[in-house]
């Protein structure tokens, strides 16, 4: 808040939920920013539908706010590279001004229309993988070394005691793949876990018990 109101942006983003560590800021946070700046301010709900909160109520009293959400994670369009804004009618049209034309296929948009009238299977996918996200995450927080970060996407952030890339390799032997975002800011320690089946989740749970396990065992691979 103090940044924007003290700055010059013409642009303000926010990823709610961030990636990659799955947190959200409060409405009330973001309509504080709202209010220092005249700036645009771009929320990014990619991974809302993940999430309860949302900024959308906000757009009736700001006229500077804009949401964007996107058919690439809960919908499972990635490929199609299908998004869409949601903002006040007055900066819809302005941004329309700038947009090219024939900026998505046909093909694209016809998925798009048709997964929208099947949300109902969607929404139902999205409260299996909320509920296999939250056995994840107790699952991860009672492993010993291990910090994980409570999420409202569709992953997790954890960190253990050991080198990440080590633990990456190990995984990969196992069939796992996981994230190693240890290069990212204050996270040198850390590694991300898309949420996946069941079968998926506990392969990667079991997978990553039993390479703690042996690096806390083994004195030549343990970090030091």
């Amino acid at each position: 808040e103090r940044a924007v109101s003290k700055g010059k942006a013409d642009v303000v983003i926010i990823c709610s939920p961030n990636n990659p560590t799955g947190g959200v800021m409060a409405p009330e946070d973001v309509e504080r920013i709202l209010r220092a700046t005249d700036a645009l301010v771009i929320v990014d709900e990619a991974y809302q539908p993940f999430s309860e909160t949302t900024c959308l109520p906000l757009l009736k009293q700001y006229e500077n706010l804009i949401v964007l959400r996107t058919f690439s994670k809960a919908f499972s369009l990635a490929g199609l590279r299908i998004g869409y804004l949601m903002a006040r009618p007055e900066v819809a049209s302005e941004i329309a001004k700038a947009k090219l034309p024939y900026n998505l296929n046909f093909f694209s948009e016809e998925a798009a229309i048709k997964t929208l009238e099947h949300w109902p299977i969607v929404r139902a996918h999205v409260e299996v993988l909320k509920a296999e996200r939250a056995v994840v995450y107790e699952r991860l927080k009672r492993m010993d070394g291990v910090k994980v970060t409570p999420s409202q996407a569709n992953f997790l952030l954890f960190e253990t005691p050991f080198d990440p890339g080590r633990i990456f390799l190990r995984l990969v032997d196992q069939g796992v793949l996981v994230r190693d975002v240890s290069k990212y800011p204050m996270l040198s320690r850390a590694l991300r876990v898309s949420i996946g089946t069941e079968e998926e989740n506990r392969r990667f749970l079991k997978g990553l018990e039993s390479t703690l396990r042996e690096l806390r065992t083994n004195p030549v691979e343990r970090e030091t």
